[in-house]
C-alpha cells in the first residue's frame, strides 16, 4: 500500500512539461533567436522572406516557423538591430504552438 502511495505521489510531483514555453524571440537580419525562461538561447538562420524548420543544437525540441510580413523601412540603415513585421511560431515536441510578433512593442506582450 505504501509503495502504491509512493508511486501515485511521484505521478503528481513530475512537471506537466519537461520542455518550458519560449518567452520571447528576436529576429534580425536573417537570425531567429529564441529565449527560454530557464536560461537556453536557441538560434536558426531564417531567410529575409521567412521560412521554417527545426531549432537545430537546441536542448528543448521545437520547430520554428516565421511568416515576414513587412521589412523594417530602418533594416539598410540599422542592418539586424531591427526587426522586420513577422509572426513567429514556434511548436515544441509536445505539440504545444506559442506565437510572437515582431518588433518587441513596448510594454507588450509579443505572445499572441
Amino acid at each position: 500500500m505504501r509503495i502504491a502511495f509512493a508511486f501515485l505521489l511521484s505521478l503528481i510531483a513530475l512537471p506537466a512539461s519537461a520542455t518550458p514555453v519560449p518567452e520571447r524571440v528576436w529576429l534580425g537580419g536573417e537570425r531567429l533567436t529564441v529565449y527560454f525562461p530557464n536560461g537556453v538561447t536557441c538560434r536558426a538562420d531564417v531567410g529575409q522572406t521567412g521560412g521554417a524548420g527545426r531549432l537545430e543544437g537546441c536542448p528543448h525540441a521545437a520547430d520554428w516557423q516565421v511568416v515576414v510580413r513587412k521589412r523594417n523601412y530602418l533594416e539598410p540603415l540599422l542592418g539586424a538591430a531591427v526587426s522586420p513585421y513577422a509572426v513567429v511560431t514556434i511548436t515544441d515536441g509536445r505539440g504545444r504552438v506559442t506565437r510572437f510578433r515582431t518588433p518587441p512593442s513596448l510594454g507588450r506582450d509579443d505572445r499572441h
